[in-house]
């Protein structure tokens, strides 16, 4: 079997210094979750993952593909903010239109999403979790279920790989327990799944039912400029 993450010296480096790396590892497991402080460069690493971001030096291979076009052609994002950032003054309905409208050939006629519409294309993501009207204002939705949202844009696109970044975004615990066991079944579903959060906490993901495993890339000294490189790249 193909392992999720394979890392043979990868790091990512920037004027001020390193970002992330290297780091040398096998990840068999379905579900991996990167762990790191402000600064430590996850994001980064999220995004070299998904072949938005080139890296310095090393390989990685995702599931078997390797190089920037190959690994953003298998995996789609969520959750990263200034690239999937949703726009707070449009209904969930426009939202999935959009999407929906962006990945459909040029010549298809793609019409308004009704509630019916958007349940069809949200229940990948949100499972039994109850789905938002397509009239509801996504400033209206709790964070969990705009997080939610987000991972159901991201699922539209068909990926093999679904990358979520800021799990821990989610302040409330109940609700992120309750994303975090929704994405245990997509990684159940055959769907790799990589998340990042700044700790590993077990009992987040005591109702997961996939292996999980930890991806730790903090440094002894959080490089600050990590942030900085992100936004001048995304």
């Amino acid at each position: 079997m193909t392992a999720l993450l394979q890392a043979n010296d990868i790091a990512l480096n920037a004027a001020r210094g390193s970002v992330y790396g290297p780091l040398n590892f096998t990840l068999d497991a379905p579900f991996g979750v990167v762990t790191g402080t402000r600064g430590s460069g996850k994001t980064c690493f999220l995004l070299t993952a998904a072949g938005r971001m080139k890296p310095s030096s090393g390989t990685l291979t995702v599931r078997g593909a390797e190089g920037l076009s190959a690994l953003r052609n298998q995996s789609a994002i969520a959750g990263f903010d200034g690239i999937d950032t949703l726009e707070e003054a449009v209904t969930v309905g426009d939202a999935v239109t959009e999407r929906a409208r962006w990945n459909a050939p040029w010549y298809a006629l793609v019409r308004r999403f009704d509630d019916v519409a958007v349940v069809r294309a949200l229940v990948p993501a949100f499972g039994s979790h109850p789905i938002p009207a397509a009239k509801t204002m996504i400033w209206d939705l709790d964070e969990d279920t705009k997080l939610l949202l987000r991972i159901g844009l991201a699922l539209m696109d068909a990926p093999d790989v679904l990358i979520v970044d800021g799990i821990d975004h989610v302040h409330d615990l109940r609700a992120q327990a309750a994303v975090i066991t929704r994405l245990g079944e997509i990684a159940a579903s055959g769907i790799g799944v990589l998340v990042s959060a700044s700790a590993f906490e077990p009992a987040l993901y005591a109702g997961v039912s996939v292996p999980v495993t930890e991806i730790p890339v903090s440094q002894a000294s959080p490089a600050p400029h990590a942030q900085t490189l992100l936004e001048e790249l995304v």
